[in-house]
């Protein structure tokens, strides 16, 4: 682990300060010989490199754009390693950590990417003004649009396999926490450093924060999903120095959403950090309740006014910032004429509804549960569903029923930031893989190891002997009668 990290570190350094990318070619190949050496250390590499990559970090404040091949060469170098370690022998070989639902929904990804890129062509000039990235090419777009719908899957997957390979849990979260600290210490410096009044960022919703590469209600539902995660492992994790750290972290996650402006994220927020500290004894709760009075009272004018935007007025499209006037309702004719498959990933911008410019010039619906009807149809949407019902069952039962207490913790945090999600996504974010839910897919990796069940066998070797002490399957099995019982008939 040591030496991969200075070989990344090297790599960095020359790619940083000399500004060429070809530089990284020095270090480039015995860091991949070691990355397909060693399994751990290629998926841990890899989950910190996938999510540094969707953030936009190394595009927006480093000016690497070519730094999208050093994911595909990450992502190349881990399945091989993968693929080795499946065709060794019996003591040192991997299971395939997956399962067919995780499957279909790769499948129903790949197939709306192909539906979508037969119609990029059309995508209207005015929906790409302004933007660096021209999806009206159909490389640009499977590159930009589809293949994070694949990636996330596969990361999940090489996560799963990273700890049926015995790495340790901290080394798979490190990534999420420190990842989640560095976007809310952005935001944070963002707003102190803009010279701005709080009122002109609760307003002007198209600028703010734009420079950190996402639109402020994206980051908002990046964050209140990473609020969730973290919640629940605070709520069951027992005092100690990982508690206080995690609470600190909550708390600076917390003021980093409130400055995102994005409501739908307020929803998320408020709502799981209710159903966690609404669960405790009545004493708990009366201080909940006077905390969150006492907070309101304190809160400042603007963020009042952003929570409360449009409520006088009593109507629906003003509550709703035009959403239903000027992308809802007129996106409903397309939906009818494409009812079965859709149109493909963010088909939005080739509909018949943005050609005659009915609504706003717009990427996506600001409806997670709009945009899936429009991009796959009613039986393009089952598999996607079916999948975020297989993922809330497992992630339920897991905080229920799993042996180890951290993972209990782990699994009741991705259940809140599941419901965070989908509670974004009512006003904003996607239900297909995206750099929004991309935390999710980490916990969806632990999940598939923790319930990987290993097949049966007569042999006892060590390896196999550890592996069934390890991952005891989360299922209830039927108690097995005894000898005496029945051979007395008793």
């Amino acid at each position: 682990m040591a030496i991969g990290a200075l070989f990344v570190v090297a790599a960095v350094v020359l790619v940083v300060y000399t500004r060429r990318i070809e530089l990284a070619a020095v270090v480039a190949l015995p860091l991949a010989l070691l990355l397909l050496s060693n399994f751990r250390l290629a998926a841990t590499v890899t989950i910190w490199v996938a999510l540094i990559w969707l953030m936009r970090i190394p595009a927006v404040f480093f000016d690497l754009v070519q730094f999208s091949y050093v994911l595909y060469a990450c992502v190349a170098l881990t399945a091989g390693a993968y693929m080795l370690r499946l065709g060794m022998g019996e003591r040192s070989s991997l299971p395939l950590i997956t399962n067919k639902w995780i499957w279909l929904l790769i499948a129903s990804i790949v197939l709306g990417g192909v539906h979508g890129a037969g119609n990029v062509g059309t995508i209207p000039s005015w929906v790409l003004a302004g933007s660096d990235t021209d999806l009206g090419v159909p490389w640009t777009y499977y590159r930009t649009v589809v293949f994070p719908g694949v990636l996330l899957p596969l990361l999940a997957i090489f996560v799963g396999a990273a700890l049926c390979d015995k790495q340790k849990l901290s080394a798979i979260m490190a990534p999420v926490w420190t990842l989640v600290c560095a976007i809310d210490l952005l935001i944070i410096g963002q707003v102190v450093t803009s010279g701005e009044p709080l009122s002109v960022m609760a307003t002007q919703r198209s600028e703010h924060l734009i420079n950190l590469g996402f639109h402020s209600n994206e980051l908002g539902a990046f964050l209140a999903i990473a609020y969730g995660l973290g919640l629940g492992v605070w709520d069951g994790t027992e005092h100690g120095r990982s508690r206080t750290a995690l609470g600190a972290l909550l708390a600076m996650t917390a003021l980093a959403v409130l400055l995102t402006f994005s409501r739908g994220a307020y929803l998320a927020l408020a709502v799981v950090t209710v159903v966690v500290l609404m669960k405790g004894a009545p004493r708990k709760r009366v201080v909940v309740l006077c905390a969150t009075a006492l907070l309101l009272f304190a809160a400042p004018a603007p963020l009042l006014d952003r929570i409360g935007y449009g409520v006088n007025s009593r109507d629906v499209n003003e509550i709703s910032a035009g959403r239903v006037d000027n992308l809802w309702l007129p996106l409903l004719p397309d939906i009818a004429d494409h009812l079965w498959f859709g149109q493909g990933l963010q088909s939005i911008m080739w509909t018949d509804a943005q050609q005659f410019q009915e609504i706003f010039p717009a990427s996506l619906a600001h409806n997670a549960f709009l945009d899936l009807i429009l991009d796959f149809g009613l039986i393009g949407s089952l598999p996607i569903v079916a999948w975020y019902w297989y993922t809330w069952r497992g992630f339920r039962r897991g905080a229920h029923t799993d042996s180890d207490a951290r993972y209990r913790a782990l699994f009741a945090g991705s259940e809140l930031a599941l419901f965070a999600f989908l509670l974004s996504s009512l006003t904003n974010n996607r239900l297909n893989p995206t750099a929004t839910n991309s935390l999710l897919w980490i916990a969806v990796g632990i999940l598939l190891a923790r319930t990987h069940k290993a097949p049966e066998s007569s042999s006892d070797t060590p390896a196999e002997a550890a592996s069934q002490r390890f991952w005891r399957p989360l299922v209830r099995t039927q108690p097995v009668p005894s000898r005496i019982t029945a051979v007395n008939g008793v």
